[in-house]
């Protein structure tokens, strides 16, 4: 009498914007490792500021990063993002594991966000100490 009612099929249209949105976040860390960590790194060498070995290591990743960002940016969308979409699309059409795809959302929209603000926190919170320092 009182069967379970199985589980929707996952819509093919939020898994396709869970992928944009986390190659979105992605692109968007390349761009801010090639455009804005670099003028963070100038302002810091015009002043002679030994900055925390964090931020340091963070700035001579953007300094790769500015020399290869073709690379990253034909990794990140040729390579790596189809294989995101085809285990996506696998986790949420395939599977009957929702807390796994429910797991692998957060891993590929989470892990991007916290590794971007991390990153840009390293160099903010440096250039706020310098100035700061000029403060006083």
């Amino acid at each position: 009498m009182n069967e379970p009612t199985p589980n929707p099929p996952a819509s093919l249209a939020i898994t396709i914007l869970l992928v944009a949105l986390s190659l979105a976040l992605c692109l968007s860390w390349i761009w801010q490792m090639v455009i804005v960590i670099p003028e963070y790194d100038k302002v810091l060498s015009e002043f002679r500021m030994r900055v925390p070995t964090f931020a340091q290591v963070t700035i001579d990743c953007s300094r790769l990063f500015v020399k290869y960002w073709y690379i990253l940016v034909f990794f990140a969308v040729f390579i790596v993002f189809p294989v995101i979409g085809y285990v996506s699309y696998h986790l949420r059409h395939r599977s009957n594991q929702r807390g796994l795809s429910r797991l692998w959302f957060v891993l590929i929209i989470g892990l991007p966000l916290a590794v971007q603000t991390i990153t840009l926190l390293a160099v903010v919170t440096t250039h706020a100490n310098l100035l700061e320092k000029l403060g006083k």
